[in-house]
């Protein structure tokens, strides 16, 4: 968020399909153009503002009945889980 990178690293992240340890979230952070010293800096900083925005996501998710992602709310309808296009049309 802060080095406007959050597309870049999630696409990153979430195109491995191997188990991803701290190691190889660093390696894979910095290929998408993460400055990891800044990253480690604002970890510092603003970890009580990171630490807030998840409570508060995680907070949310269980208000609707979320226990995994894919999750979706569509019109007043909770969706758990992956649909194909048809499905959700």
């Amino acid at each position: 968020k802060y080095q406007d990178k959050y597309h870049k690293a999630h696409d990153a992240m979430m195109g491995v399909s191997s188990r991803l340890t701290e190691s190889r979230i660093n390696e894979l952070l910095a290929s998408a153009g993460v400055d990891m010293d800044r990253l480690k800096g604002d970890l510092d900083t603003r970890g009580k503002d990171i630490d807030a925005i998840l409570k508060r996501n995680n907070e949310q998710a269980e208000a609707f009945g979320f226990n995994g992602t894919p999750s979706f709310i569509v019109g007043k309808y909770r969706v758990p889980g992956v649909l194909s296009m048809a499905e959700f049309e």
